[in-house]
């Protein structure tokens, strides 16, 4: 005789067996060092300012970058001994000491520089950031109806990889699968089923 497990012990299961998703850190060889951050800008309220001359038209205490259009997006652009950084990185290296590899933003608003709208991640959570729109024919992210079984597939992507959260006869468990996995994986960037 075959024992079943309910659903909701199915998603248990397959939520501890998600992998981790590390974020990457940029080498630091020729880049703007922690060290070098401290003594050039003082970040404040999402902004940085200048503490040190670096070129004739800086002014101490001016805001540091321009705003540019930078992978289609419009970002504050700082170039500093002919490398340009996004704002966003430097603040991110005076608050949590490295620049992140790709850094994203938990709103979707690239000039919204504030430390708590930033978060480290890796090209998985990047691409998961642009794509958390897509939705299948159910409206739903990560969930497609299986006609035949009469059941909802919960599926969600980690770099490059799909694994399957499970099929669930109830609509409500198979939201509540994916929101798990989203959460556990992406955290404070994640796309919820609503």
């Amino acid at each position: 005789m075959r024992h079943f497990l309910p659903d909701e012990e199915k998603l248990k299961i397959k939520i501890a067996n998600l992998p981790k998703i590390q974020h990457e850190k940029v080498q630091l060889s020729d880049r703007l060092t922690f060290e070098e951050a401290r003594t050039l800008f003082r970040y404040k309220d999402g902004k940085i300012y200048w503490l040190k001359k670096s070129a004739n038209r800086i002014n101490i205490g001016d805001e540091a970058g321009g705003i540019r259009n930078f992978k289609n997006n419009l970002h504050r652009i700082i170039t500093l001994r002919r490398k340009k950084y996004l704002t966003g990185q430097i603040i991110f290296l005076l608050i949590h000491g490295y620049l992140p590899k790709y850094l994203l933003f938990i709103d979707g608003n690239t000039l919204n520089t504030r430390i708590e709208n930033m978060t480290a991640g890796n090209y998985s959570m990047k691409m998961y950031r642009n794509l958390k729109k897509k939705k299948t024919h159910l409206n739903l992210k990560g969930i497609t109806y299986i006609s035949d079984r009469n059941k909802y597939r919960t599926y969600i992507q980690v770099n490059n990889k799909t694994y399957n959260l499970g099929s669930y006869t109830n609509i409500e468990i198979a939201k509540k699968a994916y929101n798990l996995a989203a959460k556990k994986l992406y955290g404070d960037i994640a796309c919820f089923n609503d």
